[in-house]
């Protein structure tokens, strides 16, 4: 975006590639002179927790290294940091409160869900079950060939998901463990 301002041969800039300064341009001559730093604020993951009227209920700090999260009513679930193919995932109470750490293979970010105690996710070609209450992990299901796996999802007692190649695709569904 550029600005005219007075005098006349003054240009001030600020960059549409998200450098994020103010520059003034001498019309003249042609020199740049930047004239704001801007130092990035810290990267965080705040969490709020409201009322379906808006009301604030809780709020907390994910932390550092959080690439993803699901809701599941009375907890919370981030992804966190990612080496080696593993990754954290942190179980938090609704205020915030840390219940559980549990080292799992990397999951796919975008393809995690939770309801009560009980955490989908995938991981490649396996979609996992995770209990939030006991940390135990185990396989849903692993894509065969060329399938894969989407829409993996957990409602009450079941987990849905899609599986599709290039010649044809299903939905399936399985029952959760009794708790």
């Amino acid at each position: 975006m550029v600005h005219f301002s007075a005098p006349l041969d003054t240009l001030s800039y600020e960059s549409a590639w998200g450098w994020g300064e103010v520059t003034l341009i001498d019309a003249h001559s042609g020199t740049w002179t930047t004239v704001t730093h801007t130092e990035p604020a810290p990267a965080r993951a705040a969490v709020e927790i409201r009322t379906a009227a808006g009301k604030l209920q809780s709020s907390f700090e994910a932390g550092p290294g959080v690439r993803g999260l699901a809701w599941g009513g009375s907890r919370f679930a981030f992804v966190i940091g990612r080496s080696n193919g593993r990754s954290t995932i942190e179980i938090r109470s609704a205020r915030g409160k840390p219940l559980r750490r549990v080292d799992v293979p990397h999951p796919d970010y975008d393809d995690m869900s939770m309801s009560g105690r009980w955490l989908v996710f995938k991981s490649g070609k396996t979609a996992w079950l995770l209990d939030a209450v006991t940390g135990t992990t185990r396989v849903v299901t692993r894509a065969q060939g060329r399938t894969y796996i989407a829409g993996l999802s957990i409602d009450g007692g079941r987990i849905a998901w899609a599986e599709s190649n290039s010649k044809s695709s299903r939905i399936r569904a399985v029952l959760l463990p009794s708790s």
